[in-house]
């Protein structure tokens, strides 16, 4: 017994936890000590994300102010090469019974290895639908690598009088060469980190010389983003 209770006082001081018992009554004190034990494990961690090019499980919808369904998602390129051309195919049912199909590519052309892009695939609302499904994405494979685009100084709000989300921001050229139609693309995620919504735009001087900046502003619009809590700015080009 004297073991036991040596041995439970270490643990209990190891753990920050405080004992005071008899000989009798140091065994109800376990349950205790091994719970706090517990507690203080490190968390388990996150399951690896699967290798090859799949649709991440944040993908979510709404249907906007002229009845079109938008379905937001995000392509994850979990390979080791750049990707371009990502498209995906959304197929929309009613139970059992395909009520409409569409595809689209996302707004970011090459996706570089272990990164991702958002995409929005949108149609006429159908009429009554329960479900969607994405088909397995299809993409290329690339030796291109993109020209290097900082976005910088951003700023997002959210427009309490129409719903809206701003962010506006800069945009320096980073290569050593002219990059053309240089694209900001924004991401919009809420509290729980699921993709709200997908838009773009271009810089205001739509073509960028090295070392040069410009500004831009994207507005996505069309239902209340007022969950909107955090976002994601990527830039492509030509």
């Amino acid at each position: 017994m004297r073991l036991v209770i040596l041995t439970l006082a270490i643990i209990a001081t190891l753990l920050g936890t405080t004992v005071y018992a008899q000989d009798d009554d140091i065994l109800d004190y376990l349950p205790a000590i091994l719970n706090a034990a517990k507690q203080r494990q490190p968390p388990e961690p996150p399951p690896p994300e699967p290798e090859g090019v799949t649709i991440l499980p944040t993908h979510t919808w709404y249907v906007n102010s002229i009845d079109t369904l938008h379905i937001i998602g995000e392509i994850r390129n979990n390979t080791s090469d750049y990707i371009t051309f990502a498209r995906v195919t959304v197929n929309v049912f009613n139970g059992d019974q395909l009520v409409d199909s569409d595809f689209s590519y996302t707004f970011l052309s090459i996706i570089p290895p272990r990164d991702k892009a958002c995409i929005d695939l949108f149609m006429p609302n159908p009429t009554s639908w329960t479900s969607y499904q994405f088909e397995v994405p299809q993409y290329q494979i690339t030796d291109e690598v993109p020209p290097l685009l900082t976005p910088y100084s951003l700023s997002g709000s959210y427009d309490s009088t129409f719903g809206w989300y701003d962010i506006i921001g800069l945009v320096r050229n980073d290569s050593d060469r002219l990059v053309e139609f240089v694209s900001p693309v924004a991401t919009l995620y809420d509290g729980n980190g699921k993709a709200r919504a997908c838009d773009f735009t271009y810089v205001n001087s739509t073509d960028l010389e090295p070392d040069q900046s410009s500004s831009f502003e994207i507005t996505s619009s069309g239902r209340d983003f007022i969950d909107i809590t955090n976002y994601r700015v990527q830039v492509d080009g030509n």
